[in-house]
């Protein structure tokens, strides 16, 4: 090699090359480390620094690759910086070494199609308005965003998005704060078609009091978040269409929408949240999401009304000892399966198989009746009163007087068809005067049917409703109330004594009572007014 063929240059009291070597103590090494400053930035706030440091990322980029020094001080960009594969960014500190962008239409870093990139120890500041992001890397469907690493970073104030990723593989992002953005303080995402981003770890990351979400991820698989924090935003956390995505302790407090948002996906997992002031939902799990678990939340709220847990239909999400103070939780039906809430109850939607044994202390028992027991689904009924075997005895029904009978309702069902039993058929039914419906533990009237036609012969009887209704796990009532020249007997058990009917229960929740009377029933009856006088064990059922 001649010095011909390396380009020696007496530059700055010492030998250069142009051709990627460093001439020290008589050898040629290869370039490793850029000072911008010894290429002409400044960093006072005022000297625009963008080509100073453009070029010292150039010639590291074209010596094969390795450090950008930017020392403390504040760097003025005009433009945006364009990083290489092979180049990382080191700064002394957020606190100390700002890059500071003032054109409103430019980000602050930008690269396409990189690899082994790494920005540390610096900040990046927007002009606080204007359409550029703080850091934006891109890749497309044939090269991605390869071994991107971030270190102490904090973006801020830019008109977009704070920090976009696109097409992410093996990249993670360590103490990297995002705020005061016009759109999302982190959006990491894979936007071509047929392909997904992975393998993404943000760890002690945070978003804040950005317009949009705190932290947004989409189309991404096998990603990780660990003691992140998102704050003051729309959605603290943001996932959408990804699978294998899981959350590992991270918080998020008073975001204007939901802490957590799952949408779509499969197989997102949140352990060890704490959650504060949620303007919608603690959590969301929507867009036929599948496969989530929830394991360990706690929502912290002075109000009650937004709701702690929400799950749409269509989504299959298993929730365990997840506690709320105040608010309650809103699972469409067969959506949820609770292993244990914060009282040790368990819900299971659906059916329950079990091929072995099931073993208990306190013996064994599904939804409070012995499994061993005839139950309701073995006649195609979702619930009854007690077995109908039971109707020994029938009560002639005094014309007018509303007679209720309770239903425990163990899982949300879809109730069409009312069931009672006539034993003495009716004589001249009084026409709209012989009605049964359904009520709530409220006293809300949600279902009613005639059956003029149906208490003038003798057996069970189901009346069917116009319009389906969707009930959750919880009391209600089937009314029945009749008028007729000869009044139907119903179908009854023989527990008549008072003290059997009421056993540990008060009006509110009587299993068997009256209440009022009328030639049809009311819209709204009061629970608490129900009464025994008059009442009979009455066989009911639903389907």
């Amino acid at each position: 090699m001649t010095l011909r063929d390396i380009d020696l240059k007496y530059v700055g009291g010492r030998l250069s090359s142009s051709k990627g070597l460093d001439i020290k103590g008589g050898k040629v090494t290869p370039i490793s480390w850029a000072n911008v400053r010894e290429l002409g930035a400044v960093g006072d706030g005022i000297t625009d620094d963008t080509a100073a440091i453009q070029a010292a990322i150039d010639a590291v980029s074209t010596a094969g690759g390795g450090v950008v020094y930017l020392p403390r001080g504040t760097y003025k960009l005009t433009d945006a910086l364009t990083l290489k594969s092979n180049v990382a960014l080191q700064g002394d500190g957020i606190a100390a070494t700002v890059l500071t962008q003032t054109a409103t239409n430019k980000h602050g870093i930008k690269g396409s199609n990189l690899e082994l990139v790494s920005i540390r120890d610096l900040m990046v500041d927007g002009p606080g308005t204007g359409t550029g992001q703080g850091i934006h890397l891109d890749g497309t469907v044939i090269i991605y965003s390869f071994y991107v690493t971030m270190r102490n970073v904090m973006v801020r104030q830019f008109g977009d998005t704070g920090i976009f990723i696109d097409d992410p593989v093996t990249t993670d992002l360590y103490n990297v704060t995002s705020k005061e953005n016009g759109a999302e303080g982190f959006y990491i995402t894979c936007s071509d078609t047929g392909t997904v981003g992975t393998s993404t770890s943000l760890v002690a990351c945070y978003g804040h009091n950005n317009v949009g979400n705190g932290f947004r991820l989409y189309n991404m698989v096998y990603s990780t978040f660990t003691g992140c924090a998102a704050d003051n935003n729309v959605n603290g956390y943001k996932i959408e269409a990804c699978e294998g995505v899981t959350l590992t302790g991270c918080g998020a407090e008073q975001n204007s929408g939901d802490s957590i948002q799952i949408s779509g996906g499969n197989c997102i997992s949140v352990f060890g949240a704490w959650l504060s002031e949620s303007g919608t939902n603690g959590v969301h799990v929507t867009g036929s999401a599948h496969v989530v678990t929830l394991k360990g939340i706690k929502e912290f709220s002075s109000v009650g009304t937004p709701t702690f847990i929400k799950v749409d239909t269509g989504c299959t999400v298993t929730v365990e000892n997840c506690k709320s103070d105040t608010r309650s939780n809103n699972f469409a039906a067969g959506t949820t399966m609770v292993v244990s809430d914060a009282s040790l109850n368990q819900t299971i939607p659906g059916t329950l198989t079990v091929s072995g044994n099931i073993n208990g202390q306190a013996g064994v028992a599904a939804n409070g009746i012995d499994i061993s027991s005839v139950q309701a689904g073995d006649h195609g009924l979702l619930t009854w009163s007690y077995d109908p075997t039971s109707t020994t005895s029938t009560t002639t029904t005094l014309a007018n007087t509303i007679y209720l009978s309770a239903l425990y309702v163990r899982r949300s069902v879809t109730v069409s068809k009312l069931w009672f039993i006539v034993n003495v058929l009716g004589v001249t039914a009084t026409a709209g005067a012989n009605n049964v419906g359904l009520y709530n533990s409220a006293g809300t009237l949600l279902g009613l049917v005639n059956v003029d036609s149906l208490v003038t012969t003798t057996g069970p009887k189901s009346a069917t409703l116009a319009t389906p209704v969707l009930i959750t796990p919880g009391l209600y009532w089937v009314a029945m109330q009749f008028q007729a020249t000869t009044q139907p007997g119903i179908g009854r058990s023989n527990a008549a004594i008072l003290s059997t009917l009421t056993l540990n229960q008060s009006s509110s929740t009587y299993r068997f009572a009256t209440n009022g009377s009328g030639t049809t029933l009311p819209p709204t009856i009061t629970p608490a007014s129900n009464s025994t006088t008059g009442s009979a064990a009455l066989w009911v059922g639903i389907s």
